[in-house]
């Protein structure tokens, strides 16, 4: 179904296509993003089981194969995100969770804190190269508003003590090299 109206931004228009999709997994491709090759949906449906949310390996393009981690833990989504072009999402999931769309950035992000951290939704990473990712977009091209935006769900999910103390262990660490 193609619809072609007015929204309030990417989020708005991808909790839209969720309401009218029909499958049981929803992935979202961007501008600029395309799926790794033509067989990538025929070699990934075995692997769609009843878990709600599967993510693979995405190739950047710049030429860098990004593996999907094998757990998410909140240390992870301190530094990272999932790439939603290769995750592959239970549609219930994100009908009881759409994206928030007051966020220009990182609501993908949040989904992934609401859901895989504080809700405990099911995981699975699997070695598969799903998509091609273009990072010319827009959340790696506008580092400082996504950092920003990040910055204000984490102060907005957690009471500032943990979230100063949970900043405390981190610090030291080279995240620059964890990131993409």
């Amino acid at each position: 179904k193609w619809v072609s109206e007015s929204d309030k931004g990417p989020y708005d228009a991808m909790n839209k296509g969720v309401l009218l999709s029909r499958g049981k997994y929803c992935l979202f491709m961007n501008s600029g993003d395309s799926f790794y090759d033509d067989k990538v949906l025929s070699r990934i449906l075995p692997m769609l089981d009843d878990t709600d949310v599967i993510t693979g390996d995405v190739w950047l393009s710049f030429g860098r194969r990004v593996p999907a981690p094998q757990s998410v833990t909140m240390e992870f989504l301190f530094a990272k995100t999932l790439c939603h072009q290769s995750s592959f999402i239970k549609r219930t999931l994100l009908i009881a969770f759409p994206y928030d769309i007051s966020l220009r950035y990182v609501a993908d992000w949040k989904f992934w804190l609401e859901t895989i951290i504080f809700k405990s939704s099911s995981y699975k990473g699997i070695n598969e190269l799903i998509a091609n990712y273009d990072w010319n977009g827009m959340s790696t091209v506008n580092y400082t508003e996504v950092s920003e935006e990040r910055k204000n769900v984490l102060l907005a999910l957690f009471p500032e003590r943990v979230l100063s103390d949970y900043e405390k262990l981190v610090v030291g660490r080279n995240w620059e090299e964890k990131l993409y």
